[in-house]
């Protein structure tokens, strides 16, 4: 992966991490409660982890791509139903959602994070939705870790020898 790629992809993760902390916080704070907090706190702890990925990534560490494929594919599904809904967004998104009740499509974008968890409210209809660019940001991190070439320890270590050349490990 190139250093321009990296980048956009760390700001990305780093940036809508900061931002997903900022609101998640805000909302806990105004609900209270200590429901809210139980809640909020796993999407507060990927938003972390969101940030973590981020900051790897742009430093090249090892097996940062894959953490970034993870941590990209927790935002590619949105799902609501009557029983149980989830949605995690960081960055921005943009989905496309079908609601089959009524064989309806739609399109949301959002630039910035959001979060929502719900469980057992009868009043929502079923909608599946899948994030087309965290979607897109997944597939590209899996193809590129498919080719990349495993590493060995003189390619972590770059350790030069006398010559200017690598050592061999």
């Amino acid at each position: 992966m190139q250093m321009w790629q990296r980048r956009i992809l760390g700001v990305l993760a780093i940036g809508g991490g900061a931002l997903g902390i900022a609101i998640g916080v805000q909302v806990a704070a105004s609900a209270g409660g200590v429901l809210t907090w139980v809640l909020i706190t796993p999407f507060l702890c990927l938003y972390i982890w969101g940030m973590w990925c981020g900051v790897c990534l742009v430093e090249n560490r090892n097996d940062s791509t894959r953490d970034n494929l993870v941590f990209w594919a927790f935002q590619v599904p949105l799902l609501q139903s009557p029983y149980f809904g989830y949605f995690f967004t960081s960055g921005l998104f943009s989905t496309i959602t079908f609601q089959p009740s009524e064989t309806k499509w739609g399109f949301l974008f959002w630039l910035g994070s959001k979060f929502e968890i719900s469980l057992m409210q009868a009043g929502r209809p079923l909608v599946l939705g899948i994030n087309l660019f965290a979607l897109a940001i997944a597939v590209f991190l899996y193809r590129h870790s498919r080719k990349a070439p495993p590493q060995t320890i003189a390619d972590v270590c770059h350790t030069p020898d006398r010559d200017g050349g690598r050592v061999a490990g």
